[in-house]
């Protein structure tokens, strides 16, 4: 379990076309999350940055509309709207809720963190949140939802949570020069970690030291899911026992 988690300082808005609407699915960020004195701030990015998300059928999130969130970060209901996308803090199974994401129960995190480190995907909406790991210099845990599984998922067969996986720079990926492979034992591709986090994954990737393993398997029959705990460690950095 993760004992110490990252405090989120900036997270990101992604999107994805519905899983019924056919490909392409590729997930595109289409704001940014600061944790703020006054909660959490959104803004939109610019139109040109959503022009590919507006051709494939982006409008925006609920209740946050574009017109109001683009020109500058706003607080106003923000953190409320969005942290509906989680359980209630108070029920009596967020703890186990928490479990699912590698969270120690005794882990205290801002907002911010939890819609990060969980994702706050739903499975109404194409929506989730993403860590950038702004900040955050020193070793660090964090489980990644690894995009593409369900094209990979023969890859797995006979896998079990603890099994080791690794993470590779794919340098000559013709859609996104920042790619990270999960790959299994045998050097098959289990899919990717989300294009929101690949840059700053395949940077670490020269600077760090990494190990993951499989944390869990779940998701719907149609649309399987793959969840891959990594230990990130600067080189000749150690972390503390």
């Amino acid at each position: 379990m993760i004992q110490n988690p990252i405090q989120t300082t900036r997270a990101l808005l992604t999107w994805q076309r519905p899983l019924d609407a056919g490909e392409p699915r590729d997930r595109h960020v289409v704001g940014e999350l600061r944790d703020s004195g006054d909660g959490i701030q959104f803004q939109y990015l610019s139109d040109d940055a959503l022009a590919e998300a507006f051709e494939l059928g982006f409008e925006g999130y609920p209740g946050l509309p574009i017109g109001t969130y683009q020109s500058e970060p706003r607080a106003d209901n923000v953190e409320a709207i969005l942290m509906r996308r989680l359980p209630p803090i108070g029920r009596a199974d967020f703890q186990r809720f928490k479990e699912t994401f590698g969270l120690s129960v005794n882990a205290e995190l801002t907002s911010l963190s939890l819609l990060a480190y969980t994702g706050a995907r739903l499975t109404s909406d194409s929506f989730g949140v993403a860590e950038t790991f702004d900040g955050f210099d020193g070793p660090f845990d964090y489980i990644f939802d690894v995009a593409g599984y369900r094209r990979y998922q023969q890859n797995s067969a006979g896998m079990v949570a603890g099994d080791t996986v690794r993470l590779v720079h794919e340098r000559d990926n013709p859609h996104d020069e920042n790619a990270v492979q999960v790959l299994n034992g045998n050097g098959d591709c289990l899919g990717y970690i989300n294009r929101a986090q690949s840059a700053i994954i395949a940077d670490r990737l020269l600077s760090c030291e990494i190990s993951a393993h499989v944390f869990r398997f779940n998701g719907r029959q149609d649309y399987p899911k793959l969840f891959v705990y990594s230990s990130i460690t600067p080189s000749g950095q150690q972390v503390a026992a």
